[in-house]
């Protein structure tokens, strides 16, 4: 239960350091976003690694990775993937976004030169912001589509839908990140 709080608080403290490092961030100067990069990309890894590995855990040691994924999915059984025979901490959706995530951040890396390139120097912001968007929507209507009618979704489609939402919506945080001033100045002049 304490392990949970920990993980939280250092979600908190991250989405922090994402905030101030946008505003600071200028041109000239990345550092202050390399240093959130660095600690999200960070973050993403261990809760993917924590994921994956608490079904091979002996329980007795994998019980709080159990009750810290237990405040953000259900995990239903039926509605989850099993490895060595016992269940993931996350449904099949939550398995595809936190992995999605994890990524997203991994491709930046290995883009970098291209992202700047399309995103940052040639100010394509907003187009990015509108494609990340877009990539999120097919879980917004296969989970909202299985909430409101009578269909049920299999773990594919939600393992799916999940990693391109958890992929875009990295992104999608880190370009907002990275072009805060941006955006700010953007909506101060279209007035």
């Amino acid at each position: 239960m304490e392990s949970a709080r920990v993980f939280f608080l250092l979600t908190i403290f991250l989405l922090c350091i994402g905030f101030i490092s946008s505003i600071t961030a200028q041109e000239e100067n990345l550092l202050p976003f390399y240093i959130y990069k660095g600690l999200h990309t960070g973050y993403a890894g261990i809760r993917t690694l924590l994921l994956y590995t608490a079904p091979l855990l002996d329980p007795a040691y994998s019980g709080w990775i159990y009750s810290y994924f237990d405040y953000e999915c259900h995990q239903l059984p039926e509605r989850s993937f099993y490895l060595n025979g016992r269940q993931l901490p996350l449904c099949a959706r939550c398995t595809g976004i936190i992995t999605g995530s994890f990524a997203g951040q991994l491709s930046y890396f290995l883009l970098k030169d291209f992202y700047f390139k399309t995103i940052f120097e040639e100010h394509n912001f907003l187009l990015a912001i509108g494609i990340l968007v877009l990539g999120m929507v097919p879980l917004v209507v296969d989970g909202g589509v299985q909430l409101l009618a009578d269909y049920e979704s299999n773990n594919s489609m939600r393992l799916g839908t999940g990693l391109l939402f958890g992929f875009s919506f990295s992104l999608l945080v880190d370009t907002f990140f990275l072009n805060f001033n941006r955006l700010v100045n953007y909506a101060n002049n279209s007035y």
